[in-house]
């Protein structure tokens, strides 16, 4: 992530994470909204 900002890496990463719990996870969308932001 050499040359990208500190929030738009931040952004990504949460953006990842998140797609991987809706992909891999029973819980609800909503509560991992919660989690991410």
């Amino acid at each position: 992530y050499k040359g990208e900002s500190l929030g738009r890496y931040i952004r990504e990463r949460k953006l990842l994470l998140a797609a991987r719990d809706l992909r891999e996870s029973d819980e609800r969308v909503y509560d991992i909204c919660l989690r991410y932001g």
